[in-house]
């Protein structure tokens, strides 16, 4: 199951496999000597040096850019973070829990910018290009996430807030965004700014 959740692509070209984790003990002290080394679960390839180098080097990229001082504009960093996010998904599997991280990093930066608009055309088309980032990583949040997870009931309803926005299915989107707020009750008080951001769709 880790190795499912890491979701490491086999490197081999036309291969659909996943690499396997394989533990190996350096001298055989103790658990924290042991180093890991890789396996294709369909073809056998164990070489996958250079997809775990270029997956930590756009994570680490993604995470300066989470970071950033100010000094590029907040679509620069959404252009930056979409091509990490690339990188990553060329690494990983759609299920990969690092799929899902990187895709939750750009779609917080995409929320963020929406959240400085105010030209409404401009506003439906962040709507739609957020939207379409969860649909990269949303089978990532399905896999990684069960459903009553806080974590996952939160990212449904983000997503039924921005189909409501853009009105594609008014009725199926406040259904869920009904169930979602009764859902999150019970984690968190009337007053908080999550269950008054779904309420001022509902209402």
């Amino acid at each position: 199951m880790d190795s499912l959740i890491i979701g490491l692509c086999c490197p081999r070209t036309g291969c659909d496999g996943i690499g396997n984790q394989v533990y190996q003990d350096s001298d055989g002290s103790d658990l924290f000597s042991r180093t890991t080394s890789w396996i294709c679960n369909k073809c056998g390839e164990t070489n996958f040096s250079k997809n775990v180098k270029r997956r930590d080097d756009a994570t680490k990229a993604m995470e300066r850019l989470s970071i950033a001082d100010g000094s590029s504009s907040l679509w620069e960093r959404i252009v930056a973070l979409r091509a990490e996010f690339k990188v990553v998904k060329s690494c990983c599997s759609s299920q990969s829990w690092f799929t899902l991280w990187a895709g939750e990093e750009v779609l917080q930066a995409v929320l963020d910018y929406m959240g400085q608009t105010i030209n409404e055309d401009e506003e439906k088309s962040l709507c739609s290009l957020a939207l379409s980032i969860i649909n990269e990583f949303d089978k990532a949040a399905e896999f990684c996430c069960s459903p009553a997870d806080l974590h996952f009931l939160v990212f449904k309803g983000v997503r039924a807030k921005l189909e409501l926005f853009l009105n594609s299915d008014p009725y199926s989107a406040l259904q869920t965004l009904r169930n979602t707020h009764k859902e999150l009750s019970y984690y968190y008080p009337r007053s908080h700014e999550t269950l008054e951001g779904l309420e001022s769709c509902m209402y």
